[in-house]
């Protein structure tokens, strides 16, 4: 199990913490080889292991709540990963309407040269719910921290189609089969 997402992630993470004065506290709660990677942090292009992060978002979740963690989590990737990736949005928005379909739909499989050995998949129900399926290979346990994270991640489809009826993100449901975990996400708005 390798799971590796972009270093962008870990750009928007660490700038944020610097932000919000977090950075110090929550470097003395985590491993050294993760206090290494805060220091020092790889291009944004490298790749970084997800569970690193997980480190991280683990700490947020321990010492601020879940809540406080899907915010965060949100607002890093806002920071970071997205903001390379709002020309393209934008674009697609022109192309099929700015809705979270549209994001699900079109936009997610363009992330797959983001990460390794994650596999996302959307099944649209209607104009206004879906389920997102993220499945992690090679293992049978995923970090209850980055679950969620991801669904902070998840939100930024909310916000950038200015939804703001509601936008729910739903509990991730865990399914565990051999050798990958599947997690579904059921979304509505």
């Amino acid at each position: 199990m390798t799971w590796e997402i972009k270093a962008a992630a870990l750009h928007g993470t660490i700038e944020l913490l610097k932000r919000r004065s977090l950075f110090e506290s929550v470097r003395a709660e985590v491993s050294p080889a993760v206090r290494a990677l805060m220091d020092e942090p790889p291009a944004r292009t490298a790749w970084v292991a997800c569970l690193k992060l997980a480190e991280i978002d683990e700490v947020l979740m321990r010492n601020k709540g879940r809540a406080y963690l899907r915010t965060f989590s949100r607002d890093a990737a806002m920071v970071g990963a997205v903001p390379a990736m709002l020309t393209v949005i934008q674009g697609m928005f022109r192309l099929f309407g700015a809705t979270p379909n549209t994001v699900f739909t079109r936009v997610l499989p363009l992330l797959k040269g983001q990460t390794h050995d994650l596999e996302h998949s959307y099944e649209r129900f209607d104009d206004k719910s879906g389920r997102l399926t993220t499945r992690y290979e090679g293992t049978e346990t995923v970090p209850e921290a980055m679950l969620v994270a991801f669904s902070g991640v998840i939100a930024i489809a909310f916000d950038v189609c200015r939804v703001t009826d509601s936008g729910v993100v739903g509990e991730h449901v865990l399914r565990v089969e051999r050798d990958h975990t599947i997690v579904h996400w059921d979304l509505r708005w």
